[in-house]
């Protein structure tokens, strides 16, 4: 909740992740609120969405994100395991833990 002088926001709808992964031809895009869009880009630069789009290639990029991911929460795990307890502390306060 943001408060300012005449009004108050509540930033709770905000909090949405997102990932994008892409090759050559493809663009796949995945929110936390469940959406995914699948973007053939080798039809030029205007990004159309393919609602045609072969179950196997969107797949294939949405299992190579997921992976990525992994991989990438793992390798921050490991990197929490490492910190000093007052560094932790001060990234915390600052939000980045």
């Amino acid at each position: 909740m943001i408060q300012t002088n005449k009004k108050s926001f509540d930033l709770e709808k905000f909090k949405i992740q997102m990932a994008m992964i892409q090759d050559k031809q493809f663009k796949y895009l995945w929110k936390s609120t469940g959406s995914e869009k699948f973007y053939d880009i080798s039809k030029g630069k205007e990004e159309k969405i393919d609602h045609e789009a072969n179950y196997a290639l969107v797949k294939r990029l949405k299992n190579k994100l997921f992976n990525v991911i992994k991989r990438l929460d793992s390798q921050t795990q490991s990197i929490d395991e490492e910190i000093d307890e007052e560094v932790a502390k001060n990234l915390r306060s600052l939000g980045y833990l």
